[in-house]
């Protein structure tokens, strides 16, 4: 196509291609040119007076007659989703559909009403083009990029997002096609991701994080989970779904924020890689509560997740916190002002959330005294931090390391490959789907220790429901040995001791440790 372009034009410019190619005169049997052939026969074409069309293809670039060996596909992608996510988007879709050949402008008119402001959009970012031919206006695609459009379009749903009521929505609608780009470019690149299994990542953040790597990893594991894949009984029937809200409550000061944040999105200036799915995580930070509420509209149907730094603001504004538990429920929601409403849409996303909030007591006796927190506990895995002293140390320890380089990250890049590549799979992006087998074992094992619990305790202190997330739990644990099996992917003893842990851990905060935590150290390792 990029010859054809360039060298099939006149006798003068097919001599020079086949003098550069040694070639007879059959121009029709070009199997192969490399790179620095066609970096030559541009130089030779800047002799004649050849226009000076760009070509943006998948891996090459022409722009005013210079040639590159630079891909144009992604920035290409960008102006197609820019403009069809514009508020000229309906148009601009139709007016593509119709634009595989050369079309009559009078054609378009009647195809498309009032299509002149998607047409000019076209143009100006130079997706299609324009001819007068014998007194008529055509239009046409680019040949180069008809396939990368055509796919663009086959994957919008345009009837969905066209929906879409709040004009902060329809602006978020760039963003979230910001991250698709990201998530999909990255998908392109995986590649070393074999080794990685729940022992690999274990291993990983017990040498680089120490005593805090617990909360580390349960913040990765919210990651996997959001690939959301059925949890399936022995009779093949879905009982859940992996994917859920994950919260870490408590002091300020305690690595919250490393946890959700820091640690999934990374950050250069600490030389932290980033370990979250790409394109997946949209952070909240500065936004408040209404915003999201009016935003979420645009990721009606689709797995994100919402990392929100400061949780506990967005339950001071009013007539939010009920909006907020339909958004937690994965449920319909409709929010109504004087002037405005928003919705109905189903939010189907995710959140990893920070909520400082006093946990007190004497003797470290511990209870925690926010009125939101139940709400919040019936919605979320919920991890509970006191800034005690041991914590207060390891959190310095972690600092230092980080400060002076003394932690190997180098092992995030194949712990991301692996990650992204479960999500994929989960999400219908390529790979082999795989439910998670919940057996009859786990409860059982499950309710042994719950008993040993309640024999210790004098008041009951935790919801029935820490029970089942701690289950979901082991079955997102589950998912870093999702290479391991073919058709579905089992709980293993050390998945489900992870999720028994953090059962005994939790149930130990919130029970005012009222029981000597070292009596179930088989748990602790």
């Amino acid at each position: 196509m990029l010859l054809d372009k360039y060298f099939r034009v006149n006798e003068k410019t097919e001599y020079l291609l086949r003098k550069r190619l040694h070639l007879d005169f059959n121009l029709d049997n070009i199997k192969h040119v490399t790179d620095e052939e066609l970096s030559d026969l541009f130089e030779d074409l800047k002799k004649y007076n050849i226009p000076k069309d760009n070509f943006y293809g998948q891996y090459y670039t022409v722009t005013d007659g210079n040639f590159s060996l630079r891909p144009s596909w992604d920035e290409m992608k960008e102006r197609i989703l820019e403009c069809v996510y514009s508020e000229e988007g309906e148009k601009v879709y139709k007016v593509l559909r119709l634009l595989e050949r050369k079309t009559d402008y009078a054609l378009i008119k009647t195809k498309v009403f009032n299509c002149r402001k998607a047409l000019d959009m076209l143009l100006g970012r130079d997706i299609i083009k324009k001819e007068f031919s014998q007194g008529r206006t055509v239009y046409y695609l680019r040949d180069e990029i008809k396939f990368l459009v055509k796919n663009i379009l086959y994957r919008v749903n345009l009837t969905e997002e066209t929906k879409i009521k709040s004009k902060l929505a329809k602006e978020e609608l760039m963003e979230m096609r910001r991250m698709d780009l990201e998530f999909e470019n990255y998908l392109s690149e995986i590649s070393d991701y074999e080794r990685v299994d729940l022992d690999f990542l274990l291993d990983y953040l017990k040498k680089s994080f120490g005593e805090l790597y617990f909360d580390i990893f349960l913040s990765i594991i919210q990651q996997y989970s959001l690939s959301d894949v059925n949890i399936i009984n022995s009779s093949n029937e879905t009982v859940m779904k992996t994917g859920f809200n994950l919260a870490f409550f408590g002091d300020p000061g305690t690595g919250k924020t490393f946890a959700i944040d820091t640690i999934i999105r990374g950050d250069e200036t600490k030389n932290i890689p980033p370990h979250g799915i790409p394109g997946r995580n949209r952070y909240c930070g500065g936004m408040t509560a209404a915003r999201f509420i009016r935003i979420g509209e645009a990721y009606q149907n689709r797995k994100f997740n919402f990392i929100i730094p400061e949780f506990n603001d967005w339950f001071k504004y009013r007539g939010m916190v009920e909006p907020m538990k339909l958004a937690m429920e994965q449920k319909e929601i409709k929010y109504e002002i004087k002037d405005e409403v928003v919705g109905p849409y189903k939010f189907e996303s995710f959140f990893t959330v920070n909520y400082n909030t006093k946990i007190s007591g004497k003797n470290y006796k511990i209870t925690i005294q926010d009125p939101n927190f139940n709400a919040i506990e019936d919605r979320m895995l919920c991890r509970l931090h006191r800034l005690t002293q041991d914590r207060y140390k390891a959190i310095a320890e972690s600092q230092k390391n980080v400060a002076l380089g003394k932690i190997d990250l180098r092992k995030s890049r194949e712990i991301r490959d692996h990650l992204t590549y479960v999500y994929a799979c989960g999400q219908g992006y390529g790979g082999f789907y795989k439910p998670v087998l919940l057996e009859e074992r786990v409860y059982e094992t499950m309710e042994d220790l719950r008993d040993k619990i309640l024999d210790e305790v004098d008041d009951i202190r935790f919801s029935p429901r820490l029970e089942s997330r701690s289950i979901q739990l082991a079955c997102s644990i589950s998912l870093l040995n999702y290479l391991k099996y073919d058709s579905f992917v089992e709980i293993d003893k050390k998945a489900l001791n992870l999720a028994l842990r953090f059962f005994l851990e939790e149930i130990w905060m919130r029970s005012r440790e009222s029981f000597d935590l070292n009596r179930f150290s088989e748990y602790m390792k």
